[in-house]
């Protein structure tokens, strides 16, 4: 009887537990995958939200806003691209901050936030960088101001820090290649 007992009960579990089971079907470029989760625990929304910012950690989350990456560029550059920029972060920094995620993936939820902080301060110092040096200036980090305090001198002295930016890049890969870095040095002093 006891056996018998025991036999229902583990069946009735497993039916229960099979009854929870919810499948959570996504896509990537290359495959299809899908995944079960306990529907007592978790909603099919807190799952999908998990995966949005797991997937949003692994690419740019701001996208009105690239360097110019020529003269043509650089001249339509204008505080309008500041305004922009700030819209879309408010944007999306606020739909990020509102989703339900599972307990497992809040952490992520939060580097997720601090990434998105991140490519916001560093594409709006990179517009003041073009638009307003002395603004951008004031607002970097210590890290940044080398390479932002030429541009508020003299021609010879951003000269002076490309060449020296390109002098600690060579250096770099003397450290990690087999050649000592000749290849990259031929490379880099001809750009320069």
């Amino acid at each position: 009887m006891k056996a018998v007992t025991v036999a229902a009960l583990l069946t009735s579990m497993a039916v229960t537990t099979i009854a929870q089971a919810q499948t959570y079907k996504w896509q990537d470029d290359f495959c299809s995958m899908q995944g079960d989760f306990d529907s007592k625990k978790y909603t099919a929304k807190q799952i999908k939200n998990s995966h949005l910012v797991l997937e949003s950690l692994t690419r740019s989350n701001l996208e009105s806003f690239f360097p110019p990456m020529d003269i043509d560029a650089l001249d339509k550059l204008s505080m309008k691209d500041l305004d922009k920029l700030t819209e879309e972060y408010i944007k999306v920094k606020n739909n990020i901050e509102r989703l339900d995620v599972v307990p497992d993936a809040k952490g992520y939820k939060q580097e997720l936030v601090k990434s998105i902080d991140g490519e916001y301060k560093q594409n709006k110092l990179t517009i003041l960088g073009y638009l307003n040096p002395s603004e951008a200036l004031k607002q970097s980090p210590q890290m940044c101001k080398t390479y932002i305090e030429p541009l508020l001198k003299n021609e010879t002295a951003v000269q002076n820090r490309w060449k020296q930016f390109v002098e600690e890049q060579i250096q770099e890969q003397a450290d990690i290649t087999d050649d000592g870095g000749r290849y990259y040095r031929s490379l880099a002093t001809k750009r320069y």
